[in-house]
């Protein structure tokens, strides 16, 4: 972990768990929109564009090199109900 331009090692308490976390508060914005179609009863097709804008909080642990996350998002999928 970087904070205040210095390395520190983060050392995980729990010696089974495969994982390790960080805790981070960060904001952000979802904006998009998506259809759907329902052809025949049992299948739903979807499709839409979301655009994802993360505003970081945290430059005072990660650095002033954390900076905003921004990506889009395009897809299209079939869902089918049993």
């Amino acid at each position: 972990m970087l904070a205040a331009g210095e390395v520190i090692p983060v050392i995980c308490e729990d010696t089974l768990a495969d994982t390790l976390y960080m805790e981070a508060n960060d904001w952000g914005v979802i904006l998009g929109g998506s259809v759907m179609f329902q052809p025949i009863s049992f299948l739903i097709i979807d499709a839409g564009v979301n655009h994802h804008h993360i505003f970081s909080m945290n430059t005072e642990d990660y650095g002033e090199n954390d900076s905003d996350e921004r990506f889009l998002e395009v897809y299209l999928g079939a869902r089918f109900r049993f």
